[in-house]
């Protein structure tokens, strides 16, 4: 291809000398927890008497251009906006060519031997499949050098996306504006990192701020909206990247983000001001515990016991852990949603990777990962962080019968658990049983005790010995 390269004569102390710019003086970005964010700058604009454009740079190339509200601080009413146009139609390539076709542009020939330059004039014809041109009224299907375009100073090249306003204006001088807009590719979740011990457990919590946007906030306000707002056209969140090193927890001489409630949601805001670079992700502290107390959960749970037929079903026994958010179990500070990693501390770890002997190596290892909801003071968490090894259970329905048949018909279901404990100790397992909602049903036979939790479901709280089996067994009859 004879297209090889563009040289831009760029004239540019002539380029934007007709063109007024905004400066920022301050900004205030809340970014929600849903991939938007609003953002809030106060500046500065040069206006003259009459009509003419302004110019407002870095703009976010995901903002939403309905969103702009433009308001006039020092003289309202006097400055008014004609026209905004949203402009990301960046400079490349494919744009230069658009914008000068059927214009007259120039060809530099380079003479391989001699090294000599020669400019000829050309006319840009068609650059649909390959470019073409006409010089010296003869027609090239391949350009036999390099393109150069003329700048005038009316010509404007857009490296970043803008908002161009058309203004008119009653007065000449600077005038402050405040300018509102929302953006998408903004997010934040909280990201947690526990370390358990045998009854206690340190917790760290960060807020994880992605910036996404196309857009640099400098030395911005930041406030991050925890809590799910009602959007017309919901916007989708890609799936944020954690990274925290250095899981020892360690007390803040100041707690960075500053909590407070906010209509029906929960507003942190940072006490210090930051500066959010786009394609990065940044980490605020907003939590820092110690030894809180937790309880370890061992669920096994049949989502559907209609499915349970004849023979033996192998499961699978959860691990669960639960505290309590609260003052008094040394935390009591409102939680957004996000993921929390589990470690737990070794007393001891072996150096031979296939000795089981403890030595006097110290450390921790993952043992598990949970999402949690926004979880208000007061509330307890209760998560999932993995399958126990030495727990399981086998389900099996031992009789089926049909006593009344048809679409609302009756019926009777006997079925079995059997749980297993391979542990050195006893265990609890918690053991849920569920049902459609649709139906209505009652137990009238159990070995067990039993506990009804909703009204399609049921548990018992069985202890299992060690190194030892415990059996359930239960009629059930049921209408459909």
């Amino acid at each position: 291809m004879g297209l090889r390269r563009f040289l831009l004569i760029l004239l540019f102390t002539q380029l934007f000398s007709s063109f007024a710019f905004a400066k920022t003086l301050s900004t205030t970005i809340t970014v929600y927890n849903q991939g938007i964010a609003l953002v809030q700058k106060t500046q500065t604009i040069f206006v003259k008497k009459g009509v003419h454009p302004v110019f407002i740079k870095n703009i976010p190339s995901s903002i939403e251009p309905s969103t702009v509200f433009f308001q006039d601080l020092s003289h309202s009413g006097k400055v008014q906006i004609l026209e905004q146009r949203y402009n990301d139609n960046l400079i490349s390539q494919q744009e230069l060519l658009t914008r000068y076709l059927g214009e007259k542009i120039q060809v530099e020939e380079i003479n391989s031997k001699t090294g000599k330059i020669k400019f000829q004039n050309a006319r840009l014809l068609s650059i649909s499949s390959n470019v073409i041109l006409e010089i010296n009224g003869k027609v090239y299907l391949t350009p036999p050098g390099n393109l150069i375009f003329p700048v005038s100073k009316q010509t404007r090249f857009l490296i970043k996306p803008a908002l161009s306003w058309l203004i008119k204006s009653s007065i000449t001088g600077e005038e402050k504006i405040e300018l509102s807009y929302i953006t998408r590719g903004v997010n934040w979740k909280g990201n947690y990192v526990a370390v358990l011990s045998r009854h206690h457990l340190d917790i760290m919590g960060w807020a994880v701020v992605s910036n996404q946007s196309g857009a640099v906030f400098h030395h911005a306000a930041l406030n991050l909206v925890s809590g799910v707002i009602h959007l017309v056209n919901p916007v989708f969140s890609p799936r944020m990247f954690y990274g925290v090193k250095g899981m020892r927890t360690a007390p803040m001489a100041e707690a960075p983000l500053q909590q407070s409630h906010f209509f029906e949601y929960h507003l942190y805001h940072l006490n210090r001001r930051a500066s959010l670079f786009n394609n990065q992700t940044a980490q605020i502290q907003f939590l820092s515990a110690h030894r809180v107390p937790f309880q370890k959960i061992y669920l096994y749970k049949n989502m559907n016991i209609l499915s349970s037929y004849g023979e033996n079903q192998n499961h699978q026994v959860g691990v669960l852990l639960k505290f309590y958010n609260s003052k008094k179990e040394k935390m009591g500070v409102p939680l957004p949603e996000g993921k929390i990693m589990m470690y737990k501390k070794l007393a001891s770890m072996s150096p031979n990777p296939i000795s089981i002997q403890p030595s006097s190596e110290k450390g921790e290892l993952l043992i598990g990962e949970s999402e949690i909801g926004n979880t208000p003071v007061g509330e307890k968490l209760e998560f999932k962080i993995g399958n126990a090894f030495e727990l399981s259970a086998e389900e099996k329905q031992l009789s089926y019968q049909i006593i009344l048949p048809g679409p609302n018909g009756l019926y009777k279901k006997k079925l079995e658990i059997i749980l297993k404990n391979r542990k050195k100790v006893p265990v609890q397992i918690r053991v849920i049983q569920n049902l459609p909602s649709a139906l209505s049903w009652r137990i009238t036979h159990s070995s067990e005790p039993y506990k009804k939790i909703s009204g399609a479901s049921f548990e018992f709280l069985p202890r299992v010995p060690a190194h030892g089996k415990y059996k359930i067994t239960y009629t059930i009859r049921y209408h459909s």
